[in-house]
């Protein structure tokens, strides 16, 4: 009878877009247009107008072009995009240098021959031209650049487009401050602008212990993203690790740690799980709104000096002077 009902659970959650589920598989919402093209490690991206339906760029200046790639590695006319539905079509223009591309949860890269169309790229695939990467973006994945470029240390472009990719491919975030209070703000916004924004966001203050309790904290959390501030339990229990990055319920992990200790702890915690063999660590910097909210919130006091003490009160005489025997 448990069979046929567990059975039952994932064929419906596997058909239906859940919310509420254990054991269903995670249902994506509908993949949105590229708009934009991020240069990884550059800072900067080139804008796509969705109301074109072709884009040819390379290193040439408009009219020659439609985007124009300031590289000298890049050809004059490099490639041809064009637009199949939500993804963008690559055709080599026969480059000296090449062109390829790179799929998302994918290592390897398809090499494209010239004048001919190679398969479709979608939004937070990789575009090679030469040895200068671009990622294809939509709106939501510009936002998500925006939203980690203010919250993380300043032209530190490489770490921000390794948070992008560890947000794409959703593996579990390490958030390395001490204050989780202002640090969850961070964590709803990358889960609003997540695959899983149509799911849950639970935050765990207190890991439970038992297996029934926290079988039926995931439950209620499913197929969303779990938020836990290490520093409140910077051990967890094992079975609890466990059930948390296991397939069964397809979470979605956060974690709030700083010290090297935790993040020691928390690695060889998470190589236990086999589908997630390493995490993410994200540098913190507050943005100037948060941070003076955070000054607001927590004043400094400065300490007072101590008081100087008043010398005890003498008569005006001056006192004799004791002669001394001769």
């Amino acid at each position: 009878m448990e069979q046929q009902t567990t059975r039952r659970r994932r064929r419906e959650t596997a058909e239906t877009p859940i919310k509420y589920g254990v054991g269903g598989w995670l249902a994506k919402p509908p993949r949105d247009p590229i708009t934009a093209l991020h240069f990884v490690g550059r800072g900067f991206e080139i804008a796509l107008d969705p109301a074109m339906n072709e884009f040819r760029i390379g290193r040439a200046f408009p009219p020659d072009v439609d985007v124009h790639v300031p590289f000298g590695i890049v050809s004059r006319q490099h490639a041809t995009l064009r637009r199949d539905g939500e993804g963008l079509r690559v055709s080599d223009g026969g480059s000296q240098n090449g062109t390829s591309t790179a799929y998302l949860n994918e290592q390897r890269t398809w090499r494209h021959i010239a004048n001919q169309e190679g398969p479709k790229l979608h939004a937070g695939d990789r575009l090679y031209l030469g040895s200068i990467q671009a990622r294809a973006l939509d709106d939501r994945g510009r936002q998500l650049v925006e939203l980690l470029s203010r919250w993380m240390p300043r032209e530190n472009y490489r770490a921000v487009d390794a948070a992008v990719e560890a947000i794409l491919v959703q593996r579990p975030l390490v958030l390395n401050d001490t204050r989780a209070k202002y640090v969850e703000e961070l964590a709803r916004g990358i889960h609003a602008l997540s695959d899983r924004r149509e799911f849950p966001f639970t935050v765990i203050e207190k890991p439970p212990g038992l297996p029934r309790t926290f079988d039926k904290v995931f439950t209620r959390a499913g197929c969303g993203v779990v938020f836990i501030d290490l520093w409140k339990t910077p051990k967890l229990p094992r079975r609890f690790l466990e059930a948390l990055l296991s397939k069964h319920y397809h979470l979605w992990p956060m974690f709030v740690g700083h010290t090297e200790e935790l993040d020691l702890d928390l690695r060889v915690a998470l190589s236990r799980g086999q589908h997630v063999p390493h995490y993410q660590p994200i540098e913190i910097s507050f943005p100037e709104e948060v941070r003076e909210r955070f000054c607001q919130e927590n004043p400094i006091e400065t300490p007072r000096p101590p008081a100087r003490r008043r010398p005890a009160r003498t008569s005006g005489r001056k006192p004799k002077l004791q002669k001394r025997d001769r």
